[in-house]
């Protein structure tokens, strides 16, 4: 039982990886190859290590502040809401195109009637 979890676990944290993968990538697609490359090529891909070095740059900037700290100019206030004025990550599937009905899954369907 304690392996299944783990194993669960370990799936669950790869498909949000591949997931994360898809929706920053152009077309929601995988580069080619990294799939093949296992574990260690999705964790060294060149968007996720990207995204992980900017999300260290923007906890570095809130590193040091209290829970009562006061903002006293402008610019310090800029500065940290600068995590809140990124551009949302892109969708891999369009809203009204769900998985269930995207063409390569009619065409799956289509294929089996025949």
């Amino acid at each position: 039982l304690k392996c299944l979890l783990v194993l669960t676990l370990q799936c669950r944290r790869e498909s949000e990886t591949v997931l994360q993968l898809k929706g920053l990538n152009p077309g929601g697609k995988l580069p080619l190859g990294v799939l093949a490359g296992g574990k260690p090529a999705l964790e060294e891909s060149p968007k996720l290590r990207e995204i992980k070095q900017t999300i260290k740059r923007q906890l570095s900037a809130l590193s040091g502040l209290e829970p009562g700290h006061r903002i006293q100019s402008f610019d310090e206030a800029k500065r940290l809401d600068k995590i809140n004025e990124r551009m949302p990550p892109t969708m891999s599937t369009p809203p009204a195109q769900s998985p269930s009905t995207s063409p390569s899954s009619r065409r799956a369907t289509n294929s089996t009637k025949s």
